[in-house]
């Protein structure tokens, strides 16, 4: 971990786009260079912070290499390299490996990344977790998920985009036909499918101690978002489920060892049934959607500044003891079928339906809408909204959905 008495004017490198990360470095004075995507670069250059840096794929140590050695630079001239996005946490973790200038040090970050690897940690530390294997050739799918019920994915994946269910040999037979055609990037990982509800945990962990730590059980397992569930949560409040907080916090904690993720804001998910607690899955980034708000508005953590003082040594600013009010916070990804608005809820609305704290907008009428079932991060729109407690705003999330498609009309792109 760096230096708590780090100051003002810290070079650091940033691998990935991400306004909110970039914004938190430069309110505590560092100095930013951000390596992004060519179609990221306008967006980072408009924030006026720092430096924008052109690299053709930022999840490659090379690209990156080259593009700061084109400047006459390399990694180790920065005080720290870090990373505020899951595709580019290892890239950022390795490039600053030899000077030892990485947030996150590159053994933990492949552990946070590849998901054989985390799991395998987390087992060895006598954790309950799936059971999973390595499928190398995407065509040996129908014989190693033909056992079913499983889920497969990339090992490397974000969003729960490219993850399935497999129950029966004929639908692993038919899954390794449709990737073999599709052709996304292998090997595969084939894990048990673990039954109960998900709930997604995030936290801050400093010095390898959780400080905090927020409990919210998903509208819907992610897995059936690709059938057209719902994206969101609702936040459950500590005073109202303590034993389960006591529960998911003892296996986080124990999960953050396995994995060696001792300073940094991670985001995780784990399965509840009954009185079995289950890890899933751990990254070290603050969590998608409208988490950071969910979170700011439920408990007065800023998430992304927390991340900022773990990436710059700057002391935790989480309350010892976080107020607990007994309500709720929760958000939904709002979505569309595919095909061309017609007709839409304006942004004005939107924020004015019952409970809402912050809603954006991202179709408007004339669009055209692509799949958004593909992926958990795609929407038509985001809100969240606050409630007397997680059923209430559970119920509200699941009405405003409804709504939301009654008043929008997609029709055919000709």
């Amino acid at each position: 971990m760096p230096s708590l008495e780090a100051e003002a004017g810290r070079r650091v490198l940033v691998v990935g786009w991400k306004a909110k990360a970039i914004r938190a470095l430069a309110r505590h004075g560092a100095v930013v260079t951000s390596v992004v995507t060519p179609g990221e670069a306008a967006k980072c250059r408009s924030l006026g912070l720092g430096r924008t840096l052109v690299a053709a794929d930022p999840t490659r140590v090379e690209d990156v290499a080259a593009v700061l050695a084109r400047h006459d630079e390399s990694a180790a001239d920065f005080d720290v390299v870090c990373s505020p996005q899951e595709l580019t946490v290892l890239t950022a973790a390795l490039l600053g490996a030899p000077a030892g200038n990485s947030a996150i040090p590159h053994r933990t970050a492949l552990a946070l990344r590849d998901k054989a690897v985390q799991k395998a940690a987390v087992r060895a530390a006598r954790l309950p977790v799936a059971s999973s294997s390595v499928c190398a050739h995407t065509g040996d799918l129908a014989d190693v998920a033909a056992d079913g019920p499983v889920v497969v994915k990339p090992l490397s994946g974000a969003g729960s985009a490219d993850t399935y269910r497999v129950d029966t040999p004929a639908e692993a037979s038919r899954l390794a036909k449709q990737l073999t055609e599709q052709g996304p990037a292998v090997p595969w990982l084939v894990e048990e499918f673990i039954d109960g509800t998900e709930m997604q945990v995030d936290g801050v962990v400093r010095d390898g101690t959780l400080l905090f730590m927020s409990v919210a059980r998903y509208l819907h397992n992610l897995i059936h978002i690709h059938d057209g569930a719902l994206v969101g949560a609702a936040a459950l409040a500590p005073g109202a489920h303590p034993e389960l907080y006591g529960r998911i916090g003892g296996l986080a904690a124990r999960a953050l060892e396995a994995l060696g993720f001792e300073d940094g804001v991670f985001h995780m998910e784990v399965f509840v049934d009954r009185d079995r607690v289950v890890f899933s899955e751990c990254g070290g980034r603050v969590g998608g959607g409208l988490t950071d708000e969910m979170l700011r508005h439920r408990f007065g953590t800023d998430i992304y500044d927390e991340w900022a003082r773990a990436v710059l040594g700057l002391p935790t600013a989480v309350a010892e003891k976080e107020p607990d009010t007994g309500d709720s916070v929760g958000y939904i990804h709002l979505t569309v079928p595919s095909g061309r608005v017609t007709a839409a809820p304006t942004h004005e609305e939107l924020a004015a339906r019952p409970g809402v704290l912050h809603a954006e907008l991202d179709v408007n009428v004339g669009d055209v809408v692509g799949d958004l079932t593909v992926s958990s991060h795609l929407r038509a729109a985001r809100v969240l909204i606050r409630g007397a407690d997680d059923t209430s705003v559970t119920a509200d999330l699941h009405s405003l959905a409804q709504w939301f498609g009654q008043a929008t009309t997609v029709g055919p792109v000709p």
